[in-house]
């Protein structure tokens, strides 16, 4: 049920009239963080989330003060994802988003065409913080899952094509971990694609956490892996069961960012394309 929704935002925005003060921690206070270099610096020229910045505004934290100034990073990163995800909407208007480790991005605000079927999956402590800002719709869930438990999987029918999203979660896990987890989703599905981003292990090396500023440091990161080494060792993996590709983000980004930002030495933007019983490929 929609409460008392602001009409401006398609009853997106649930009622917003009092401040949340947020008590996350551990990896759950990273979607506080990302919300703040997306939208923080709020230019809509570069980035235009509206929805984002109007949670922003109603929740009771001391960004600057707990995270510094906003950087441009995962505002970058969205835009990023945004581009693929429409990219594959066009291709499969009816299709199936799934967004692991969701927070609080609102790329289905962003990106919906009218028909394509969404989940938004996270642990139920984030869920339920999510649920405080942004109404579930009919075709966009809310689930309060663990990513790697797979139960969201069956939510979305095999004959669907499937994108899934996953930003700034796969490097806080173990090397194993990410590798079963990537080899169980591809064990037999069709028309299934994969997008996420990856850190070099020489930028994460001996790091129990990179410090953000003097009042925060993020929690230890745990994989990483050089770029140059993505496609074999992905496709080693998956046994030949997914085609691997790094985008070429830097075309995607404005002049003045394509050499300061998401350069070679940071992070890399993959695309895994299933080749099982493959109908057509998700194209450049």
């Amino acid at each position: 049920m929609i409460k008392n929704p602001d009409s401006t935002f398609n009853g997106y925005i649930a009622d917003l009239s009092e401040k949340v003060a947020p008590n996350l921690t551990g990896v759950a206070e990273t979607l506080l963080f990302t919300l703040h270099n997306r939208v923080g610096n709020h230019n809509p020229v570069d980035f235009s989330d509206p929805i984002g910045r109007k949670i922003y505004d109603a929740i009771d934290y001391d960004f600057v003060g707990r995270f510094g100034r906003a950087r441009d990073t995962h505002r970058t990163r969205s835009k990023v994802f945004d581009t693929e995800i429409k990219k594959f909407i066009g291709q499969h208007p009816h299709a199936a988003v799934v967004e692991l480790g969701c927070g609080l991005e609102t790329s289905f605000q962003r990106c919906d065409n009218g028909s394509v079927v969404w989940l938004c999956v996270d642990l139920p402590e984030a869920i339920a913080f999510r649920d405080r800002f942004i109404n579930p719709q009919i075709r966009c869930r809310h689930v309060a899952a663990d990513a790697f438990s797979l139960e969201w999987l069956p939510l979305v029918p095999a004959s669907q094509p499937l994108l899934i999203s996953i930003q700034g979660l796969l490097m806080y896990f173990p090397e194993a971990i990410v590798r079963q987890f990537l080899s169980s989703i591809f064990q037999d599905r069709r028309n299934l694609y994969v997008l996420f981003d990856t850190l070099p292990l020489s930028a994460i090396k001996g790091l129990d956490g990179l410090s953000i500023s003097k009042n925060y440091r993020l929690p230890p990161i745990r994989w990483g892996i050089e770029r140059r080494a993505i496609a074999q060792t992905i496709t080693l993996w998956l046994k030949g069961k997914a085609d691997v590709d790094i985008i070429d983000h830097r075309k995607l980004l404005p002049l003045h960012m394509r050499y300061s930002f998401l350069n070679k030495r940071d992070i890399s933007i993959v695309k895994l394309a299933s080749t099982y019983g493959a109908e057509g490929t998700l194209e450049d």
